[in-house]
């Protein structure tokens, strides 16, 4: 059956191949256009620090 396709029969994988690039750029289009709005946020460090053996704390980056 493929033998009778000739050249025709890299057309579906190629066409496959486009069309699940075609929904996957739909799935997600609406990701990379996202615009948060009045989102809140907060920035909390715990770090205490480290003691170096002169018992010095120095902070920890």
């Amino acid at each position: 059956m493929i033998e009778k396709l000739g050249p025709k029969k890299y057309a579906f994988p190629v066409l496959v191949i486009v069309l699940i690039g075609c929904v996957m750029a739909l799935m997600f289009y609406p990701m990379l256009n996202m615009a948060p709005k009045n989102l809140p946020f907060a920035v909390v460090s715990l770090d205490e620090g480290a003691q170096t053996p002169r018992a010095t704390s120095t902070p920890v980056t």
